[in-house]
C-alpha cells in the first residue's frame, strides 16, 4: 500500500478544460483504486470544473491523513472554495493539511466558511494555509464564527497573508482567532506587504499575548512601516513567550532605527530557553548604538546555539562591525553563526575587527560570513585570511566577499591562510570581483582529498575570474593547497554579474 504520493498535475493555460477534467477523473480513480491514505496533489491548475471532480474524490476517499493541494492562481470562486472546504471537513482522519489558494480573488467572505470547516477537523494537528495576494481583511464576522469552533488538537499552524489588505482591526481579529488555539507548539504568521503602518502595528503585540507555551514562532512583517510603537509592542509581548526555543523575526524594510532595535534586543535576552534565532533587519536604519546593543543582548542569550543575523543594507561601517564582532565573541554557547552584512560600508579594519571578535566564540563550529559589496579591498581580504587561519574549532566555513575591489594577489593570500585552518572540512567561497571579471566568467570546483591523519574531505570552493587567468590562478592554488584534489569546470549558467539579493 502506498503511504504517500506526490502528483504533479500542472496543465498549460491554453489546454482544453475537458481534457483537464478527464485527467483529474483518471487521477481520482487511481487514488481510490490503490486506497492511498496520504495523497499529495501539488501545482494544480484545474479550475472550478476540476474542483467539482475533486469534491467527488474527497467524498469517496475519507481516510486521507495528509493532503497537500496547490490551487494558486487558478481563478477559483467563492462557491468552489466553500464546497471544497466542506468536503475536506468530511475527511475525519486528516492529520496534516497544506492548502495553497494564493493569487486568486478569495476575500473575507469566501473565507467565512473556509476557516471554521478546516479548523473543526478534530484529527487535524498540522495546518498550512497559503493565502498570499488575495483580498483578505479579516472582518469581525469571521472572527466571531471561528470563536465557535473547536480546534484543541491543533499543534502547528501556518498562515501566509502576504500582500493582502489587512487592517488594524484585522490584526486584532486574527489575534482573537489564534488565541483560541490553546495547544499550539509551532506557529508561523506572514504579514509581508500589507501596508501595516505604525497605527496598525500597535496591535502586533496582541498576536503574542497568549502564547505562553509556544515553542517555535515565525513572524514576518517585511515591507511595512511598523515604527517605534509597533516594535515596542512586539518586544513587550515577546517577553511572555518564555518557553520558546525557535524564533524567526523578519523585520526587513520597515525603517527601523537603532532605538527600535534596542527595545527588541532587551526582550530577546529575557528568553532563557531560546536556542535557534533568525533575525532579519535588512534595509533599515540601524547604526552604531543599535548594533552594539543588539550584539551585547545576543551574547547574553546563554542557551543560543544557532544564530542567523541579517543587517544587509544598513550603512554598517567600521565601528559597527567592530562592536558586533566583539560582543558576539562573548557568547559561550553559539555553535552555528550566519551573518549577512552585504551592501554596507565595512572597510579593511572593520572586517578584521569583526573576525577577531568572532574568533573568541569558543564553541563556534560553523560560520557563514556574507560581506559582498562593501569596501574591504585588497588589505581587508589579506587581514581576513590571517584571522580566519586562527579559527581552530570551525569545521564548516561559507565565505562571500564578492565585489569588494580586491585582486588576484589578495585571493592568493586568503587561500594560503585558509590552508592553515586545522579542523576545516567544508569550505565554500565566493570571490567574484569586477576587477577580475569581464563578460566571460568561469567556475572552478576544488574537491578536498584526504589529508594524512586528518579528515579533510569533499566540498566546493567557488572561484570566479577571467578565462585568461584560469591557468595561472589554478596553478597557484594547487601549490598553496597541496592537500586538495581539484578539477576545473566551466559553467555557462554562472556567467554574468550577480544581482543585489542573489545568494549562492
Amino acid at each position: 500500500m502506498y503511504q504517500s504520493q506526490n502528483i504533479d498535475f500542472t496543465t498549460d493555460e491554453q489546454q482544453n478544460k475537458r481534457k483537464r477534467i478527464r485527467k483529474f477523473e483518471q487521477l481520482s480513480s487511481q487514488l481510490l483504486k490503490f486506497k492511498i491514505p496520504k495523497p499529495k496533489l501539488v501545482r494544480n491548475e484545474i479550475g472550478n470544473e476540476g474542483l467539482i471532480q475533486m469534491n467527488k474524490f474527497l467524498q469517496d476517499c475519507k481516510n486521507i491523513e495528509e493532503f497537500d493541494l496547490n490551487l494558486s492562481q487558478t481563478g477559483i470562486n467563492e462557491q468552489t472554495v466553500a464546497s471544497l472546504s466542506c468536503n475536506i471537513q468530511k475527511c475525519t482522519t486528516l492529520k496534516a493539511l497544506t492548502l495553497n489558494l494564493s493569487k486568486n480573488n478569495v476575500d473575507s467572505q469566501a473565507s467565512a466558511g473556509l476557516f471554521p470547516s478546516l479548523l473543526n477537523i478534530q484529527s487535524l494537528k498540522d495546518i498550512k494555509l497559503k493565502l498570499k495576494k488575495n483580498n483578505f481583511q479579516f472582518e469581525q464576522d469571521l472572527a466571531s464564527t471561528l470563536a465557535q469552533t473547536d480546534y484543541k488538537n491543533l499543534k502547528s499552524f501556518s498562515l501566509n497573508l502576504a500582500c493582502n489588505k489587512i487592517k488594524a482591526e484585522g490584526i486584532i481579529f486574527l489575534a482573537q482567532i489564534i488565541d483560541q488555539l490553546v495547544n499550539l507548539n509551532n506557529i508561523s504568521i506572514n504579514l509581508n506587504e500589507n501596508n501595516i503602518d505604525e497605527e496598525k502595528s500597535s496591535q502586533l503585540g496582541s498576536l503574542l499575548k497568549s502564547w505562553s507555551s509556544i515553542q517555535s514562532l515565525r513572524l514576518e512583517v517585511q515591507m511595512n512601516i511598523i515604527g517605534e510603537q509597533g516594535i515596542s509592542e512586539l518586544a513587550l509581548a515577546l517577553r511572555n513567550c518564555q518557553t520558546i526555543n525557535n524564533l524567526t523575526l523578519n523585520l526587513s524594510q520597515n525603517k527601523l532605527s537603532s532605538k527600535d532595535v534596542v527595545n527588541l534586543a532587551y526582550s530577546l535576552q529575557q528568553l532563557t530557553n531560546l536556542q535557534n534565532l533568525d533575525l532579519d533587519f535588512k534595509e533599515n536604519e540601524i547604526n552604531e548604538q543599535g548594533v552594539q546593543n543588539l550584539g551585547n543582548s545576543l551574547a547574553n542569550c546563554h542557551s543560543l546555539k544557532s544564530l542567523r543575523l541579517s543587517l544587509h543594507s544598513n550603512n554598517i561601517g567600521e565601528e559597527e562591525a567592530s562592536f558586533l564582532g566583539s560582543n558576539l565573541g562573548k557568547s559561550s554557547s553559539i555553535q552555528s553563526l550566519i551573518i549577512d552584512l552585504g551592501y554596507n560600508i565595512i572597510n579593511a579594519k572593520g572586517i578584521q575587527d569583526l573576525a577577531l571578535g568572532l574568533k573568541n566564540c569558543s564553541f563556534l563550529s560553523s560560520l557563514n560570513l556574507k560581506v559582498p559589496y562593501n569596501n574591504i579591498r585588497q588589505q581587508g581580504v589579506v587581514n581576513l585570511g590571517q584571522v580566519l587561519a586562527c579559527f581552530d574549532n570551525v569545521k564548516n566555513l561559507n565565505l562571500d566577499i564578492s565585489e569588494n575591489n580586491f585582486f588576484a594577489s589578495g585571493t592568493q593570500s586568503l587561500c594560503s591562510d585558509l590552508a592553515k585552518c586545522p579542523n576545516l572540512v567544508s569550505l565554500k567561497i565566493n570571490l567574484m570581483s569586477r576587477n577580475m571579471i569581464s563578460c566571460n566568467l568561469s567556475l572552478i570546483n576544488f574537491q578536498f582529498g584526504k589529508k594524512a591523519q586528518q579528515n579533510w574531505f569533499l566540498r566546493i570552493v567557488k572561484y570566479c575570474f577571467l578565462f585568461k587567468q584560469i591557468q595561472k590562478s589554478s596553478q597557484f592554488i594547487s601549490h598553496s593547497l597541496p592537500q586538495l584534489n581539484w578539477r576545473k569546470e566551466c559553467d555557462s549558467s554562472q556567467l554574468g554579474v550577480r544581482r543585489k539579493y542573489d545568494t549562492y
